[in-house]
């Protein structure tokens, strides 16, 4: 786990990666606005959920949330 957050903290230094929009977000590094988080009803909109992070992505992709 340590290897994929040193390669994610890597990648994320590169400027032309904040022009890509992900189709997927990784639990431990989840990177969005306050604002935006609140919007889709945080971790609460998916307490009962197995992969939270995976259901996260999948509503922010819905309603066009930058991550």
């Amino acid at each position: 786990m340590a290897f994929q957050l040193i390669v994610l903290s890597l990648l994320s230094s590169f400027p032309f990666l904040y022009t890509l929009q992900p189709t997927v977000i990784f639990g431990p590094v989840i990177l969005t606005s306050k604002v935006d988080y609140q919007k889709i009803g945080g971790h609460q909109s998916v307490k009962n959920r197995v992969a939270e992070d995976l259901d996260i992505s999948k509503i922010c992709l819905k309603e066009r949330i930058k991550i």
